[in-house]
């Protein structure tokens, strides 16, 4: 649960729309590479 809401913060404090990131994320994170997963954080 702390992980979810700490990406929430997150993501308000970076002005991102929630919904849209995850949208991204979620469409894209079966074709990203293990070694750069920190590329998808916002």
């Amino acid at each position: 649960m702390s992980t979810i809401q700490s990406l929430i913060t997150t993501c308000k404090l970076q002005d991102i729309d929630l919904y849209t990131y995850l949208t991204d994320i979620l469409l894209r994170v079966e074709q990203h590479p293990s070694r750069a997963v920190a590329d998808l954080s916002p």
